[in-house]
């Protein structure tokens, strides 16, 4: 778990430093409960959440989902906890309002996502 959040971490050092000098960028994140005990369901309920944000340019990964929303960017990944899941969300933008807004947008679509199997 640490080397995976390590990796994250940067990754988003490398987002920001090719934001240029002349800018600021606010990073913001906050982890979540998510309603299942299953890694690789909150992995699909995080795209569920990017696309329900109508967050573009959504990417997928075995790890990871993120995209962008005007002119932030977000990340989702899962940390498998019990007995839930754990989403881990991830945004880093010029405006640290619009930044803000978006990661706790995303955090109340997973954390409100129930899935009937």
């Amino acid at each position: 778990m640490k080397n995976r959040f390590r990796s994250k971490c940067m990754v988003v050092l490398a987002l920001l430093s090719t934001v240029g000098v002349a800018r600021a960028v606010s990073l913001y994140w906050v982890e979540t409960p998510v309603k299942t005990g299953s890694y690789s369901a909150c992995i699909a309920f995080a795209g569920d959440a990017m696309r329900l944000s109508n967050v573009q340019n959504i990417r997928r990964l075995p790890n990871e989902v993120a995209g962008t929303s005007g002119n932030s960017y977000a990340a989702i990944t899962c940390v498998g906890t019990r007995p839930n899941a754990t989403a881990i969300v991830m945004v880093a933008g010029e405006n640290g309002v619009e930044a803000m807004r978006l990661r706790d947008t995303l955090r109340a679509k997973i954390a409100g996502i129930i899935r009937f199997d």
